[in-house]
């Protein structure tokens, strides 16, 4: 039996879109986010986060990573966007996902494996 099937789950896609107004009736904040992910197969998959906020300054953040899993204990992961999105499962809540506007994208790249 091939254990590559056994790695991810059998869906294709999930993904939700958020929306929230923090402080109404004081100075209100308006954000919104989409979250997804596509596995493409048992190995590999993209998983996308992009959020904006119409605060001043005007922000959003985006974050891109694809997935792969060669064997059953290694993953590699390459990611681009901004260095913070949020980790949190109510990314909209966070404070630490909108840094600078002017900040730039990051590049990562990552192995992990397991003993």
């Amino acid at each position: 039996m091939n254990d590559r099937h056994e790695q991810r789950p059998t869906h294709r896609f999930s993904g939700r879109v958020d929306a929230m107004v923090d402080r109404i009736g004081v100075a209100s904040v308006a954000s919104a986010g989409v979250e997804g992910r596509v596995n493409w197969s048992a190995s590999s998959a993209l998983y996308l986060r992009w959020v904006v906020r119409d605060a001043p300054p005007w922000t959003q953040a985006v974050f891109a990573r694809l997935e792969f899993r060669p064997t059953r204990r290694t993953w590699l992961t390459v990611g681009y966007g901004r260095a913070v999105v949020g980790d949190d499962p109510y990314f909209l809540e966070e404070s630490d996902w909108a840094p600078a506007p002017d900040s730039d994208g990051v590049l990562t790249f990552s192995v992990r494996g397991d003993l």
